[in-house]
């Protein structure tokens, strides 16, 4: 009871501030000095363990197992990582103005998050989490470029956290993915609740790559996991549909 609950005030917390960073260099900040130690620390904490692929895979397909959710969460959960390391760009870190950062293609902030996802997406998949770490990174550095460019246009002295219109247009797109995902994909054609109201953190860490794993089996990719894994997740619908 207590981790749900702490679970449902993070959920508040992030919700809430996501509503206002479009607009607010404070919402920015909450949400990258909440979301962004969470991730590591849980990326940590699940490094010290045996990795489960199929385990964890299992829990997030059974709430993604309608083609159209699947559809639209390969669509739109790219979209709001990218979106929120956009967000990350406005938030200056205490080593902003050190020499490994000044010039660096990337800052602090979104180097943590892209730490945490590789180090947890490697060890799951050095295949698939390799490749999607790396897309993460670049993903990073265009979102750092965009906000560095909109800092040097506003060369009149204002500064990147009050000019923001990356940040609202990041911001559009951002709650347009949340809201694509909820309702018509969970609501409408899963039927079932998202996996965030169980676990925040683990949701935004694990989505990322399992979505790309959907990708990936449509391709081809170890037809003998997701064999393992349809069998896995019809026995949690069972599971659910009982009761137990």
């Amino acid at each position: 009871m207590l981790l749900q609950a702490v679970n449902y005030a993070l959920v508040a917390l992030v919700f809430g501030s996501i509503g206002a960073a479009p607009f607010s260099q404070r919402a920015r900040a909450v949400l990258t000095y909440t979301l962004i130690p969470a991730l590591c620390s849980y990326s940590a904490y699940k490094a010290t363990g045996a990795s489960q692929l199929e385990e964890e895979l299992t829990f997030y397909a059974s709430f993604h197992s309608d083609p159209w959710n699947q559809l639209i969460h390969i669509i739109f959960v790219p979209l709001i990582v990218f979106t929120s390391l956009v967000w990350a760009a406005y938030v200056p870190s205490p080593l902003s103005k050190s020499p490994l950062f000044t010039h660096a293609p990337i800052n602090l902030w979104q180097l943590m998050a892209c730490l945490s996802f590789a180090v947890r997406w490697v060890l799951l998949s050095p295949e698939v989490g390799g490749c999607v770490a790396l897309f993460t990174v670049a993903q990073a550095g265009i979102a750092s470029a965009i906000v560095g460019r909109e800092v040097k246009a506003g060369a009149k002295g204002v500064a990147a956290s009050r000019y923001g219109t990356a940040a609202k247009i990041a911001g559009v797109f951002h709650i347009l993915s949340w809201y694509m995902q909820i309702h018509p994909g969970h609501l409408v054609f899963e039927g079932r609740r998202p996996a965030l109201l169980d676990s925040l953190t683990q949701a935004f860490m694990d989505a990322p790559l399992f979505v790309w794993f959907e990708v990936a089996f449509k391709l081809g990719y170890r037809p003998e996991l997701q064999q393992a894994l349809t069998v896995a997740v019809q026995r949690q619908h069972l599971v659910w549909a009982s009761g137990a």
